[in-house]
Order: structure tokens, then sequence, then C-alpha cells
């Protein structure tokens, strides 16, 4: 039995799979660009590792 088809010529499955393709893709682009155009605001500060390792043993003794 033949795949049932959309338009006559192209099998139903590699439409879809076709489909899904483009809708990754486009959803890829858009994200990347969102990305890009907003990029997330932040201060960096330098932090030595003494400071860093005390704030870990602090959550941990909880």
């Amino acid at each position: 039995m033949e795949d049932s088809s959309t338009n006559g010529k192209i099998p139903a499955r590699i439409k879809t799979r076709r489909d899904f393709l483009t809708y990754m893709l486009g959803t890829t682009v858009a994200s990347v660009a969102i990305g890009y155009l907003f990029p997330k605001v932040s201060q960096s500060r330098e932090i030595d590792l003494e400071t860093q390792c005390f704030a870990l043993s602090q959550e941990f003794t909880l």
C-alpha cells in the first residue's frame, strides 16, 4: 500500500519530517537572534577563592 500524501507527490511522512526540521531551524535562528539582539546585562566583579569557598561551605552546613 502506498503512503498517503498531502499533495500527491510528497509522501506525508517526508512532508511531516520536513515541516519539523523547518520548525527546528526557525526556532534555532530565532533564539540566536533574540540572544544577540537582547543580551542579558549583568555586573561582573572579581571574587577571590577564599570568599567563594567560604560561601560554598556556609551553604552546605545547613
